[in-house]
């Protein structure tokens, strides 16, 4: 940012900006805080979704979860691999978005 020069503003001027600036920090720290804690959130919640998304021990087949596809064994999954293509990617999507919010929050400390 370039140095800004303010000797040759009036006192009132330089009072309206300074409340200018003082108005803009607080909205964008609300705002950064406020992103923060629903980041926080996210990630709080993101254990319940990967453990549904990964599905239970001896989980039977079925397509809501990974262990249900595998559950079908290998020759079925071979054999239908575009109904595995989904969850696949519903799962990266998943991951994804939660190592976004890890990182993110991470980089905060």
């Amino acid at each position: 940012m370039a140095e800004l020069d303010l000797s040759a503003l009036s006192l009132p001027e330089l009072q309206a900006l300074q409340t200018a600036v003082s108005n803009q920090y607080f909205v964008t720290e609300s705002m950064a805080r406020q992103e923060s804690e629903e980041r926080k959130l996210r990630i709080r919640e993101a254990a319940g979704q990967l453990q549904a998304l990964l599905g239970g021990e001896g989980t039977e087949p079925a397509m809501d979860s990974i262990r249900g596809v595998l559950a079908f064994g290998n020759e079925a999954i071979a054999a239908n691999p575009g109904q595995a293509v989904v969850l696949i990617l519903h799962g990266m999507a998943q991951l994804t978005s939660t190592t976004l919010d890890l990182a993110k929050t991470i980089s905060e400390l």
